[in-house]
């Protein structure tokens, strides 16, 4: 069993209670309170991102910085990572400021640098998700709303 990882842009709050129902009544891709969203279950680790950070910051020539390490808010789920099965956390604003200054053109290079850093071939599904995230990072920025990145197991 793989984990389930998304990406939403919206409100925070809400997104969290969401997450946090056991019924799973709402669809957090499709729920009013959500402007954007992007499904990263493409068999990716928190500490893959962190390279995928990295990778963009290479080349937008900035410094590197952790996504694991920046959250800005924890909002749903255990606080211990060992006894964790879901979470949600606050995606720092420097990080949605870095992939919102991406291009469509730089997705396919940042995204090829990352999985030179993965040592693997990246896939398309791996690209649209990563221009999916670029898309919602710049709805994030434009309307000034958080982005909460959400895993379960």
């Amino acid at each position: 069993m793989g984990m389930i990882m998304n990406f939403y842009a919206g409100d925070a709050e809400k997104i969290a209670e969401a997450e946090n129902d056991p019924g799973g009544e709402v669809d957090l891709a499709t729920a009013p309170f959500v402007r954007a969203h992007a499904d990263f279950s493409i068999r990716v680790t928190t500490s893959e991102l962190d390279m995928l950070i990295k990778a963009a910051c290479d080349h937008r020539g900035v410094p590197a910085i952790a996504l694991s390490t920046t959250f800005v808010a924890h909002l749903a789920g255990s606080t211990d990572p060992m006894e964790a099965e879901n979470s949600a956390d606050v995606v720092a604003p420097e990080i949605v400021e870095i992939l919102a200054s991406l291009n469509d053109q730089d997705v396919r290079p940042v995204g090829e640098r990352w999985f030179r850093h993965l040592e693997a071939t990246m896939t398309s599904d791996a690209e649209g998700a990563l221009r999916d995230l670029v898309h919602l990072c710049k709805t994030a920025r434009s309307e000034n709303v958080p982005v909460v990145l959400t895993w379960s197991l």
